[in-house]
């Protein structure tokens, strides 16, 4: 092996950016029978929002919003059915790790209203009215 006092050994170290704190929690604001709005709050330094959702937690996640709102309504949801939203931060560094999973239902689609029972009408006018019956006359 051979040994020069002019050789020198250098290292190469590459500086990272520091990473963006990861999303709090998600919360819900409204839901119906196929969309659900939520929201969130800032994050510091980050520039944008993914927001993903799954019906299975441990299944394949879609994107349902990328920009830098705090807030989003996901569409197009089927009734009663439970989703699993999960948020990232996004800046020019990159995208910090997902916020805390929440499961969320739509609401389920309303039945028809049931007509009145007729009973209960019938009661309710004979309540409220008292016939009279007046003969002027004599019977026969």
């Amino acid at each position: 092996m051979a040994y020069s006092e002019y050789a020198t050994t250098t290292e190469t170290t590459q500086a990272l950016a520091p990473s963006l704190p990861t999303p709090g929690i998600i919360r819900v604001s409204d839901r119906r029978v196929t969309e659900i709005d939520l929201d969130w709050d800032a994050v510091m330094e980050a520039t944008s929002y993914l927001l993903e959702v799954t019906l299975n937690y441990a299944g394949t996640w879609t994107l349902v919003y990328d920009g830098p709102a705090l807030s989003v309504t996901a569409t197009d949801l089927l009734p009663d059915t439970r989703y699993f939203f999960r948020l990232f931060a996004v800046n020019e560094a990159g995208m910090s790790g997902p916020s805390p999973m929440i499961a969320v239902r739509t609401r389920p689609i309303p039945e028809p209203a049931k007509p009145p029972e007729t009973w209960s009408v019938v009661k309710r006018i004979a309540q409220k009215f008292t016939a009279k019956t007046v003969f002027s006359g004599k019977r026969q």
